[in-house]
C-alpha cells in the first residue's frame, strides 16, 4: 500500500480568538483512526481524505510499526515541506510523542491518554505562549536558516508571500532605480493537445526543479497556476533577464524528456 492510498483524516480545530487551524493526521491503521476521533471529538471538526490541503500541522500516528513514520516523515515533506510534524505512539495506558526534529531521543515526550491531555500538548505546540520573547539574534538566525540551507537556487514563497514580496520590490525600484525583471514560465500543451494533468504534474516538476537549480539565492519564485511559475529577477536589465530565462529553458530541455509539453515564458520590467 502506497502512501497515497493510506487512509488519511484532516482535522479542523479553532482556538478563541484563532484562525481556524488544519492538523493532518496520517494513519494505517482503522482503529487508531476511531481511536482518535474518539480522544478529539468534539474538539476537532473531521474532514477525510483530502490529504491535497495543505496543513498547519502534521501528525503521524502508529502503534506497532515504527517504520510507517520514516515513510510517512519524507513523504509529506516533500508534498508539505517546512510544515511541523510530530509521530504519535499510541500504547496501551498512555501516548508518546516524539518530534521530528529530535528524532535521537525516541523516548520522546509521555502524556495521559485522555482528551485533555493530547488536546493540551497539541495547543501549546500550535500555539506557543505569547510572553515566551525572542531576542532579535535569535530572529535573525532562525530566518537566515531558511534560507542558509541551499548553497544555489532561487527563493521559493507561496503566492500570497510573492504578492507581498513583489509590493515590496516594485517600490524599491522605483526609489532606486534599481533593474528587476518579471518573468512568467509557462508549460502549454505541444501541437494543439488538451492537457493531461498526470503529464503536466511531471512536467511542471521538473520545470520547479530547473528554476530552483539555475537562478541566484536573491531570486523569488513562486507557483501562480498548475502549469505556471513566476520569478522576479534581481538586478537583471533586458539582457539579464533573458539570458536568465534561456538558461532556465535549456536546462528544463535537459530534465524533460516528454513531449507533450513545450515551455514557453514572458518578461517584462517590474512595474510594466
Amino acid at each position: 500500500m502506497t502512501l497515497r492510498q493510506r487512509r488519511v483524516i484532516v482535522l479542523f480545530f479553532g482556538l478563541v480568538g484563532e484562525t481556524v487551524k488544519t492538523l493532518l493526521i496520517v494513519s494505517e491503521s482503522d482503529q487508531i483512526c476511531e481511536m482518535l476521533n474518539t480522544l478529539l471529538t468534539g474538539h476537532f471538526r473531521l474532514l477525510r481524505n483530502n490529504a491535497q490541503t495543505r496543513p498547519d500541522f502534521i501528525l503521524i500516528a502508529a502503534q506497532e510499526d515504527f517504520s510507517c513514520f520514516f515513510a510517512a516523515k519524507e513523504y509529506y515533506q516533500n508534498e508539505f515541506p517546512e510544515v511541523p510534524m510530530l509521530f504519535l505512539w499510541i500504547e496501551d495506558t498512555c501516548l508518546r510523542i516524539v518530534s521530528c526534529s529530535n528524532l535521537r531521543y525516541m523516548n520522546g515526550i509521555t502524556i495521559p491518554k485522555s482528551p485533555d491531555s493530547l488536546l493540551g500538548y497539541l495547543n501549546d505546540s500550535l500555539m506557543p505562549d505569547a510572553g515566551d520573547l525572542q531576542k532579535l539574534p535569535e530572529i535573525q538566525t532562525d530566518i537566515r536558516s531558511h534560507y542558509t540551507q541551499k548553497d544555489t537556487g532561487a527563493i521559493k514563497v507561496e503566492y500570497d508571500n510573492f504578492a507581498s514580496i513583489f509590493q515590496f520590490v516594485e517600490q524599491l525600484a522605483a526609489r532606486s532605480g534599481q533593474s528587476v525583471q518579471t518573468l512568467l514560465l509557462s508549460l502549454l500543451p505541444a501541437g494543439g493537445r488538451a492537457h493531461n494533468y498526470d503529464l503536466l504534474r511531471d512536467a511542471r516538476a521538473l520545470l520547479n526543479e530547473a528554476i530552483l537549480r539555475t537562478l541566484r539565492k536573491n531570486d523569488v519564485m513562486t507557483g501562480c497556476s498548475d502549469s505556471q511559475f513566476l520569478v522576479l529577477l534581481m538586478d537583471a536589465d533586458d539582457d539579464g533577464g533573458h539570458l536568465a530565462a534561456n538558461r532556465i529553458y535549456n536546462t528544463f530541455l535537459g530534465l524533460y524528456e516528454g513531449d507533450a509539453y513545450q515551455l514557453h515564458y514572458d518578461i517584462k520590467p517590474i512595474g510594466k
